[in-house]
């Protein structure tokens, strides 16, 4: 599972507010941002948005934090 570490990281995850940022540090978001790195290196980002709907808060930091491992 990511770590909250680099989450705090993300340009994306900063830019929300105090309630927001909470929200995706619990630990079901967590996983799914981490289900959603998974997928994406595995398949592709598109093949896990097309199947498992991921919110936008959700979808911009995955696709974030994949721009910036390149």
């Amino acid at each position: 599972m990511i770590s909250q570490e680099k989450l705090q990281k993300s340009e994306h995850f900063n830019s929300l507010d105090h309630i927001q940022k909470q929200i995706i540090l619990k630990k079901a978001n967590r996983e799914r941002i981490s289900l959603g790195l998974k997928m994406s290196e595995l398949r592709s980002f598109d093949f896990w948005v097309e199947n498992q709907s991921p919110s936008e808060r959700v979808r911009n930091i995955v696709e974030e934090l994949i721009i910036n491992e390149l």
